[in-house]
């Protein structure tokens, strides 16, 4: 079993289509899905940001379980607007709102934080950077099959062609093609930076750990 979990925001959507539409040894839901309520040793591919949380009760019953960990620059994590947010920034550093196809529901789930203190905790994981993601797919493509014995019929970036689930493609803000364009978006909100970084200093060793930045002059110029 594969569970794809990691930083909300991060591109998990766009990564399990790109997946769903070119491996041919492993099974995919038309849905978001709790890994725990799946558990199999048969070869499954799970979506859940927040199965990163679960992963001792998964590797519990399953050992041999490996895990996809979606990454993201945490400025653009903390600056993205979901289209069923309701305009509101979706991820903040101590909580994110909870969201469906309805828009915003009752209810918190965990914030970014929470991500960055467990992600180098889950053992038999690869890390999946958005940028990198979007950048070279094929690159992308070729790392995960080796790492998790996926054979292909399809190259990523033919994605958009195949069909999409309705509860699928809701997430990902509209379907179409891998293009760059967001990378640099969360240079547009500086007050909403500010804001993240001036109650969660934490926040500037995660970007240097993460290899986003050496340093932190970059908030002086923003």
């Amino acid at each position: 079993m594969i569970v794809q979990c990691g930083f909300p925001r991060a591109g998990s959507t766009l990564l399990y289509l790109m997946m769903r539409s070119s491996v041919s040894n492993f099974s995919f839901f038309d849905r978001e899905t709790k890994a725990i309520k799946v558990l199999t040793n048969k070869n499954v591919v799970t979506k859940r940001p927040m199965d990163i949380f679960d992963y001792k009760k998964i590797i519990a019953k399953y050992p041999d379980t490996k895990f996809i960990i979606n990454v993201r620059d945490p400025r653009a994590v903390l600056t993205s607007i979901h289209s069923n947010s309701e305009g509101r920034y979706k991820v903040n550093w101590d909580y994110s709102l909870f969201t469906g196809t309805s828009g915003v529901l009752p209810g918190k789930t965990k914030g970014l934080l929470d991500y960055l203190n467990i992600i180098y905790d889950v053992p038999n994981a690869i890390f999946v950077y958005y940028e990198k993601l979007i950048k070279d797919p094929e690159k992308e493509q070729d790392r995960l099959g080796k790492f998790c014995g996926f054979r292909y019929d399809d190259s990523f970036l033919n994605f958009h062609k195949h069909n999409v689930p309705k509860l699928l493609s809701h997430q990902l803000n509209g379907i179409r093609p891998v293009e760059g364009s967001t990378v640099d978006k969360w240079k547009l909100h500086p007050q909403r930076i500010k804001q993240q970084f001036e109650e969660c200093p934490q926040l500037f060793d995660s970007l240097i750990n993460l290899g986003y930045e050496r340093d932190t002059k970059w908030i002086e110029n923003l």
